[in-house]
């Protein structure tokens, strides 16, 4: 067990949101969560066939290109405030760590190989992430093995803008209404393709995750209106995660509030930063901006990093970590 003995400061991360598109509304409505969500997804099936190879999941998102992408250091600074790089260190200074790198982290496990599509810039963000969607498409029709899609991006509207309270049963009516923005609103053209394409990458039999959102009650992240997607907020309570979208179209929550914590490595284990609370180094020490800093700069600070992205990772982990037990069981018993 890690302590945080040397913690005498908090630093705190939002995920950086992904919040791409809001539609504005006069009123706002306290939404009552409804009980009553998507068809639960049938489990992978943990054939020899997919037990064979590392479960392949697609991560679409920003991850840092590395130290030698930059013409100086300059750039390189400003880059990592336009991103929303991580301070994993807590010493107020950003580490070469953007957002697709940290869900990364808390979605890595010895059974999952993570198949990275790299979103360059937030300005057209929801066009990369639809044309990355297209060649995901392309990619499965080709036979190309691929078995779940990680989107930990928002674009959110106000629920009152959809219904007064927000029904499954109405999810085709809410579609219906996003097209209908879609075509008065070219902020939206991008917007409902992802939708569309998500849905038809589901159909196709890959699993498709996407976040909840941390926008908060009164808000729905339009890709969860996507049918077959499953959308992981907050298991945090809304004391702690008053920010979570809560909802009907929110299928299951995970863990989504981290405490980084410095592990202090021994003869037989490596020193760094434990992300996600496992006891494992997830960041070496070189890898931060205190290491290279004066003497005397070690960081004390407690670092918390929380959004909804952390959850859905999270939820992924956990559920082809389950298949990988089980493919495992499997090939003992024969």
């Amino acid at each position: 067990m890690v302590t945080a003995d040397d913690a005498e400061s908090t630093s705190i991360h939002f995920d950086g949101g992904r919040t791409l598109a809001a539609l504005a509304a006069p009123v706002l409505a306290v939404v009552a969560a409804v009980q009553g969500q998507h068809p639960p997804r049938p489990p992978l099936d943990p054939t020899p066939r997919g037990c064979a190879r590392p479960f392949r999941v697609a991560v679409i998102d920003m991850f840092y290109p590395g130290d030698y992408s930059f013409g100086s250091r300059r750039e390189r600074d400003q880059q990592f405030q336009v991103r929303d790089a991580v301070d994993v260190d807590g010493d107020g200074v950003r580490d070469p760590y953007y957002h697709g790198d940290i869900v990364s982290f808390y979605v890595n496990d010895p059974a999952i190989e993570i198949v990275p599509y790299v979103v360059g810039n937030l300005t057209t963000a929801k066009e990369q992430i639809a044309h990355h969607l297209a060649t995901i498409q392309d990619q499965i029709g080709r036979g190309e093995p691929l078995d779940a899609i990680l989107l930990a991006w928002e674009s959110s509207t106000l629920i009152i803008s959809l219904d007064d309270v927000i029904r499954i049963e109405h999810a085709a009516a809410y579609k219906a209404r996003l097209r209908k923005w879609r075509d008065e609103n070219d902020e939206w053209r991008w917007t409902y393709e992802i939708v569309m394409r998500l849905e038809d990458i589901a159909a196709s039999g890959v699993a498709v995750y996407t976040i909840a959102g941390n926008s908060g009650e009164r808000m729905i992240n339009i890709y969860t209106l996507a049918e077959g997607v499953t959308a992981v907020g907050a298991e945090e309570g809304s004391v702690d995660a008053d920010w979570s979208c809560r909802n009907a179209f929110v299928d299951t929550l995970a863990p989504a509030i981290y405490h980084v914590r410095r592990i202090r490595g021994g003869s037989d284990q490596s020193s760094g930063y434990d992300l996600n609370e496992d006891g494992i180094p997830d960041v070496p020490l070189e890898r931060v901006s205190s290491y290279h800093g004066p003497p005397g700069m070690d960081s004390h600070a407690d670092t918390v990093l929380w959004g909804s992205s952390y959850a859905v990772a999270t939820a992924v982990k956990r559920h082809f970590a389950q298949v990988a037990a089980q493919c495992a069981e499997q090939a003992g018993a024969r």
